[in-house]
């Protein structure tokens, strides 16, 4: 026959029920608070948040969450629903479906985070790109987080495709194009510039200024990139002498601006550099030959008058003499005014019907200083038309 439990063992059993009770109350408060504390954090997260039960039908959705996609818990009952109408595409939520079934699958799933990106169908029929995170709990609920990552992926692409066709520009220009850091080397450029310079891509990282030009260039290119750094205003068309690899020397026009970083302190420098070596000799070549045709007109024992549209803009040293005028004077006068007025219509005639380039002669009266026509009564005079017109007068 059992025996019957005493007073003691009695008051002991009432003494652990109610422990456990109040064990259990605790922890039911403790869960209370904890699920407030999560829906307050919930309620004003910036991103979506929604919880899935292990049946796959949703017990929560957040504001954030009906504000991103439209949808309330009323529109998406269950993970199906979700399916269903957030990838309309067939092909698209086979291949959502399985990235989820590898998420969701293995012990790997639990406290995991594992980040993916999809492109899902909003309730008002836009498309938007988001970033869903899924954390499976050990009672087996799915919580999800989803971050609108839309405008993100549209600047990332525009920015992308910005610098190709920035890059694109850069590599088919003919001119150089060069960032160097504060220092002076060189830390981006484009292959016109080692082109120029003779220098592989590889020689050319790093290159500071000094090893390609000479002591007095080096000096002046600091000054120039000095100026720009205290000034902040950007310099044009910098001409200096480089240096080749191959020791041959040219000559380059530069642009320098100043590059600043997000703080708007100074990081470096950029530009356009354009080899002028072929110009520069045209340049010297045309000041030769300008200065043999200055030799040339002076030294004529023809009188020489050349003007644009009857307006004399130039005598060589016989006119003066023959006409009797100083230079000075005779570049504030037409060429109307050397002539008698009888003759100014015929004279203006004949110019007119001349080919350009072609010397016309004819004989015409010209008037001296003194209003006197030249002693015979006539000078031949030979005209070259175009935009200028070189009169000789023999």
């Amino acid at each position: 026959m059992e025996a019957k439990p005493g007073h003691r063992e009695l008051d002991q059993g009432e003494s652990a029920l109610e422990s456990q009770t109040v064990v259990g109350k605790r922890i039911e408060v403790s869960l209370s608070q904890d699920e407030d504390q999560f829906r307050i954090l919930a309620e004003s997260a910036p991103y979506g948040i929604s919880i899935m039960a292990p049946d796959l039908g949703f017990e929560y959705f957040n504001p954030k969450f009906s504000e991103i996609f439209g949808y309330t818990i009323k529109d998406l009952p269950d993970k199906r629903a979700w399916f269903q109408k957030a990838y309309p595409d067939e092909h698209y939520r086979k291949k959502v479906i399985a990235k989820w079934k590898e998420d969701s699958m293995g012990e790997r799933a639990f406290r995991e985070k594992r980040p993916r990106i999809f492109k899902v169908r909003c309730k008002d029929g836009q498309d938007r790109s988001i970033r869903f995170t899924a954390v499976t709990l050990k009672d087996k609920r799915q919580l999800l987080t989803y971050q609108d990552v839309t405008e993100q992926r549209k600047a990332r692409v525009a920015l992308k495709r910005s610098e190709e066709k920035y890059r694109n520009i850069l590599e088919n220009i003919e001119d150089g194009y060069y960032e160097v850091d504060l220092s002076g080397n060189f830390t981006f450029f484009n292959d016109a510039l080692c082109n120029m310079l003779g220098y592989s891509r590889d020689e050319m990282e790093g290159v500071n200024n000094r090893q390609y030009t000479d002591k007095e260039t080096a000096q002046e290119v600091y000054k120039a990139f000095s100026h720009v750094y205290s000034s902040g205003q950007a310099v044009k068309g910098f001409d200096w002498q480089v240096i080749r690899k191959d020791g041959r020397k040219r000559y380059v026009e530069t642009s320098i601006s100043l590059m600043k970083d997000e703080e708007d302190k100074p990081i470096g420098f950029r530009g356009i550099v354009r080899d002028v070596t072929n110009h520069k000799r045209m340049l010297a070549e045309l000041r030769k030959s300008e200065r043999g045709f200055r030799n040339l007109f002076e030294q004529s024992n023809d009188a020489i008058i050349i003007h644009v549209a009857g307006k004399i803009k130039d005598v060589n040293q016989r006119a003066c003499e023959m006409l009797g005028y100083g230079k000075d004077e005779l570049l504030t006068m037409e060429i109307k005014d050397l002539h008698p007025e009888k003759n100014q219509k015929e004279s203006k005639e004949r110019v007119s019907n001349a080919k350009t380039g072609k010397p016309l002669q004819f004989e015409t009266q010209f008037l001296k200083s003194d209003g006197v026509p030249s002693p015979d009564g006539s000078s031949r005079r030979t005209a070259s038309c175009g935009i200028r017109a070189a009169w000789s007068i023999t």
